[in-house]
């Protein structure tokens, strides 16, 4: 069954990305999650990627929101000389990061099986971060030959809205 978009809201598609409510509406994270998975559906389907691809896929965002990978988005040195509140900032940040990839792996697994309906035509977004580096594995698959600039962007877009999540997450403990 094709999932519908929120009542009220224009359609997917063009720039269009997410399903978000109006505004002043507070979302729980696995809400704001799931209104970004049209990001992951477009890379799917502009990337026609396969379980196998997946793999790729989360090994980046997992690379990504973890703590001491040459793709970190959170560059913080820990060590055994950390000062408390960097040791608990970066369990924080781990930890979260962690539930998050989690998330993105089972989000693409379903996106591949039961996928979001959306318009004719690739999502056209342009994304306005820059910075995130790729696993070697994740920068062939989305800028290879079968990848380009609609799957880089949209990845990237989709990226940073999972940094965005996590660092917004940080100050608070889940209870």
């Amino acid at each position: 069954m094709p999932r519908t978009s929120i009542p009220g809201t224009p359609a997917l598609g063009g720039s269009r990305w997410n399903t978000f409510p109006t505004a002043g509406t507070t979302l729980t994270a696995r809400e704001f999650f799931t209104a970004t998975e049209p990001l992951l559906q477009g890379i799917i389907d502009d990337n026609a990627l396969t379980s196998a691809d997946s793999e790729v896929l989360e090994g980046q965002i997992r690379a990504a929101l973890a703590l001491g990978t040459r793709e970190t988005s959170l560059p913080l040195s820990l060590g055994p000389d950390s000062a408390p509140a960097a040791r608990e900032l970066g369990a924080q940040a781990e930890t979260i990061g962690q539930e998050l990839a989690s998330w993105s792996t089972e989000a693409l697994e379903r996106l591949l099986n039961d996928p979001v309906q959306l318009p004719a035509g690739p999502l056209v977004v342009r994304s306005h971060c820059y910075g995130h580096l790729l696993t070697p594995p994740a920068a062939d698959l989305l800028r290879g030959r079968r990848g380009g600039p609609v799957t880089m962007q949209l990845y990237n877009e989709w990226l940073h809205q999972m940094v965005l999540l996590r660092d917004a997450l940080l100050p608070f403990t889940n209870s």
